[in-house]
C-alpha cells in the first residue's frame, strides 16, 4: 500500500518526515509548486529517505475551471519548481480535489506527468479526531462507499493546507495499525510499477 500526503510542503511536513524516518516508512509527496521555493530542503530530505515528490498543481487550483493555458502554466511551474530544489524531474501528478478528466489527464501525460488517484481517503483535511482518521483507514468511511485500506491502496492524507496536527497525531498508530495487519508500505511509483518515478 501507499500513503500519500498532498498539499505541503509546510511546516507539519519535517513532523511527518520525522514519523516516516523513525518507522522506517516510504511515502509519497504531491507538493504545491509556490510552497516549494520555501521549503527546498524538505523535498531533498524527503528524496534522500526515498520518498517520492510529484506535482500537485502551483496554487491548488480546480482544473477543470482554469483555460488551457492557465493549466499547463500550473503543471510546468510546478514541475520547474521541484527540478530546482532538488534537482530531479517528476514524472508523478496528482489533480486537486481529483477534478481530473479525459482533457486534462492528456495535458498531463503530454507533460510527461502520470496521474495518480487516490482510494482511501480518511478526511484528514476536515481535521477530524485522531480516532476517526484511524477508524476511516482502517475500516471505511460509513458515510461513502470507501472501503477503507485493501492490498494495492493509495491512501489520501495531507501535509499541508491547514492545520495537520491531528494528521501527525494520527499517523505513528496508522502506521503500526497497518503494519499488524500485515501491510507493508511502497511508494506509488512502487506500486504501479512505473519504470520511473523521479529522473535527472
Amino acid at each position: 500500500m501507499a500513503l500519500t500526503f498532498d498539499d505541503g510542503p509546510s511546516g507539519f511536513t519535517p513532523q511527518i518526515l520525522r514519523i516516516l524516518e523513525h518507522r522506517r516508512v516510504h511515502a509519497t509527496f504531491f507538493v504545491i509548486g509556490e510552497q516549494v521555493a520555501a521549503h527546498p530542503d524538505l523535498l531533498r530530505r524527503a528524496l534522500a529517505d526515498g520518498d517520492m515528490v510529484g506535482n500537485h498543481t502551483w496554487t491548488h487550483a480546480d482544473m477543470t475551471q482554469l483555460p488551457a493555458a492557465v493549466e499547463r502554466r500550473q503543471i510546468l511551474l510546478t514541475s520547474e519548481a521541484i527540478r530546482q530544489a532538488t534537482g530531479w524531474r517528476t514524472c508523478l501528478w496528482r489533480a486537486p480535489y481529483g477534478a481530473v478528466g479525459g482533457r486534462i489527464e492528456g495535458l498531463a501525460r503530454s507533460l510527461g506527468l502520470i496521474s495518480v488517484q487516490w482510494d482511501t481517503d480518511p478526511q484528514d483535511f476536515t481535521m477530524p479526531p485522531v480516532a476517526a482518521i484511524l477508524r476511516r483507514v482502517l475500516h471505511g468511511n460509513p458515510a461513502d462507499p470507501d472501503p477503507g485500506v485493501h492490498p494495492g491502496a493509495i491512501v489520501l492524507m495531507h501535509d499541508g493546507g491547514g492545520d495537520r496536527s491531528h494528521t501527525v497525531a494520527a499517523l505513528p498508530r496508522l502506521i503500526d495499525g497497518l503494519r499488524a495487519r500485515g501491510y507493508r508500505f511502497v511508494t506509488v511509483a512502487e506500486l504501479l510499477r512505473l519504470p520511473v518515478a523521479r529522473r535527472p
